[in-house]
């Protein structure tokens, strides 16, 4: 009987410590939390680090990209706005409504528009002296479709006698809206525009009414527009009237801008937009380019022979006098033989294809703005290194001062993910906030401080601020994920011990003879601080790295930012004092070359000019063939390149 006993009491015993191992199990897991939310706020200091590292990082990542992508947006916007072209076509022979046309009916086509414009002059009317180079363009806006501007100050003009400029030609020649101006345009009335000599001027008085943005010509004049990282000059400065020659809808047109179907929705500055510009160029290339062309140079010889064949007749009392079939028989001798004179002096046609992407200011844009966007790709990683060795070192520690609590935990029956789960949430957090934050800062603060910057550079109207879900979330993530990781293996690490030997103290490493100490004259000199402090060096030497790396990565990024900072101040030093060494570039058209030498020259005999050098010089494009086809037109990351051809290379280094 007592044996029967002794086991119920002990069945007995063996159910209450289920039932109480049973009740533990449920009190003890808010038990958990609790403790580590206490430990959360005890540990505040180390949260907070963790956080701003987060938090800087974050704001970096996001404040540059979010900066230059708002200003890609802008202008993106802009452009769909004022319909600027994606082609435009110019010729040497000028164009026609049939050239129109026939880029109409290609697939790829949505909108075509020609345009008419000429070279003129222009000067203030109490300032005869001082005259500058214009492109006087013919602008109405009820019919204005594509390239439309965009009005900053002032009125569109009404009437024939007003006219509207842009903010940089107000900037350069010191007038205002209000002011009149007196502008000489030329116009060839040869046929086809091919006699230059051939040309007549017509003065215009136009008062400027407003001040507008040419989608073309991006670049702020009123701001540090000359510090831009590549900077393109216009040789002229449009205006834009509704006044015209009388016979205008008679002239050839000189360019015809097109815009393209599968473009309206495709950022401009993505590569699909230039894949879909490259193929619709070498489309009109292949079906309409060499067509037009040969149609034009025809066009041009029938019209030149029958007015050369009517003067010759008029010119002519027998011919006159003659019977109809002499006449005839007459008139086709005539006609062949000065045709094949005509042919010889009428040139080739040929169309000059350019696109958005050749566009100076669109290239500057791009590349400045890509360029400070890199920037953002670099500082974060540094940012990245910094926070995985802080959150190395700070979860190494924090776990180590809590070896009896883990121990507890896990001859408790809890697992190893408990413990884990303490430290790893208690990071994970941290960078959450922190990166919340930062995310706050990188898509306000930093992109309202680089937008100022960059509207000194480009005048782009709405430049607004927007927040990109995606890539603010990826970003938080980018910290988030690593510095878990780093924290859940060192807490792994610690738990791999038995809960007996987490609940003892940790032995100390065992002390080694360092290197120092086999050097005694040096080392007999040290006192008893530096001597601890060096074994505790090479006992200790993850800590040591992570600390060397940290102080490294800030101190790297407080050098980068000073030296990106003189090295932009210095940029305007170096260009116009280091490689262009010139005071003065004088330029003209090929048939007034001369006459602008004979003075310059008269300058330097006065002992005004010390050094002159003639040259030519032109513009163009260099990028890397994405072909194996020389002729491909498919370009990646063109820059504008000028060629300066000089007789003289000994006065060139003087000079550049």
């Amino acid at each position: 009987m007592r044996k029967v006993a002794a086991v119920s009491k002990q069945s007995d015993n063996k159910n209450a410590d289920n039932g109480s191992e049973g009740k533990r199990t449920h009190s003890l897991l808010p038990i958990v939390f609790i403790s580590a939310i206490r430990m959360w706020v005890r540990e505040w200091r180390r949260f907070c680090v963790l956080a701003v590292i987060a938090m800087l990082g974050v704001a970096v990542m996001t404040g540059i990209y979010a900066g230059c992508n708002d200003m890609f947006l802008a202008t993106n916007d802009m452009y769909a706005k004022l319909h600027a072209y994606d082609l435009q076509i110019v010729s040497t022979l000028g164009l026609t409504k049939d050239d129109v046309a026939a880029l109409r009916a290609l697939p790829s086509v949505s909108e075509v528009e020609a345009e008419r414009s000429w070279k003129a002059t222009a000067h203030a009317t109490d300032d005869a002296k001082s005259s500058y180079a214009m492109n006087f363009v013919h602008y109405v806006e009820s019919q204005k479709n594509l390239n439309r501007l965009h009005l900053l100050k002032g009125n569109m003009p009404k009437n024939n006698s007003e006219a509207v400029v842009t903010q940089r030609f107000l900037h350069d020649s010191g007038l205002s809206i209000g002011n009149v101006i007196v502008v000489n345009m030329q116009q060839n009335v040869g046929v086809g525009n091919l006699d230059s000599s051939n040309s007549k001027s017509k003065t215009y008085r136009l008062r400027i009414t407003g001040s507008v943005l040419d989608s073309n010509d991006l670049n702020n004049p009123d701001g540090y527009q000359s510090k831009a990282f590549r900077n393109s000059v216009t040789s002229r400065y449009p205006i834009f009237t509704s006044a015209a020659p009388d016979n205008v809808t008679g002239l050839p047109y000189t360019a015809i801008s097109v815009r393209l179907n599968d473009t309206q929705h495709v950022n401009v500055f993505s590569k699909d937009y230039r894949g879909i510009v490259d193929d619709a160029s070498e489309q009109i290339q292949e079906r309409v380019q060499s067509k037009r062309e040969k149609a034009r140079r025809n066009q041009i010889i029938d019209k030149q022979v029958n007015l050369e064949l009517k003067n010759i007749i008029a010119n002519d009392p027998r011919l006159q006098r003659a019977p109809n079939f002499v006449k005839e028989q007459a008139k086709k001798q005539i006609r062949k033989q000065i045709k094949s004179e005509i042919q010889k002096r009428v040139p080739q046609a040929q169309w000059h294809i350019s696109t958005r992407i050749a566009n100076d200011s669109y290239a500057s844009l791009r590349s400045d703005v890509a360029s400070i966007q890199s920037l953002g790709y670099a500082f974060p990683a540094v940012f990245l290194v910094v926070a995985m060795m802080m959150s190395l070192t700070a979860m190494a520690r924090m776990v180590e001062e809590e070896r009896g609590l883990i121990g507890t935990y896990l001859s408790l029956g809890y697992g190893r993910s408990t413990a884990v789960t303490r430290h790893a949430f208690f990071a994970i957090f941290a960078c959450f906030v922190g990166g919340g934050i930062g995310d706050i800062m990188g898509f306000l603060a930093i992109p309202s401080l680089l937008l100022k910057i960059l509207r000194g550079l480009y005048a782009v109207p709405d430049v607004r601020l927007k927040y990109d879900w995606l890539y603010g979330s990826l970003c938080v993530l980018a910290f988030v994920i690593p510095v878990a990781i780093c924290t859940i293996v060192v807490s792994w690490r610690e738990t791999k011990q038995v809960p007996a030997a987490l609940l003892r103290p940790k032995a100390p490493k065992a002390g080694s003879r360092v290197l120092l100490e086999r050097l005694p004259w040096i080392w007999k000199r040290m006192s008893f601080l530096n001597k601890v402090t060096v074994r505790n060096l090479a006992r200790f030497k993850g800590r040591l790295c992570m600390t060397i790396g940290g102080v490294a990565g800030c101190t790297a990024l407080i050098v980068c930012g000073l030296a990106l900072n003189d090295t932009v101040a210095t940029l305007g030093i170096r260009q116009y004092e280091g490689i262009y060494r010139y005071d003065m570039i004088s330029i003209s058209a090929p048939g007034s070359f001369q006459n602008m030498k004979k003075s310059v020259e008269q300058d330097k005999s006065n002992n005004k000019v010390e050094t002159i050098l003639p040259a030519y010089v032109g513009a163009g494009e260099i990028a890397k063939n994405q072909s194996n086809k020389s002729n491909s037109r498919h370009v990646e990351d063109a820059e504008s390149v000028q060629l300066i051809v000089v007789k003289d290379t000994k006065a060139l280094s003087h000079l550049v």
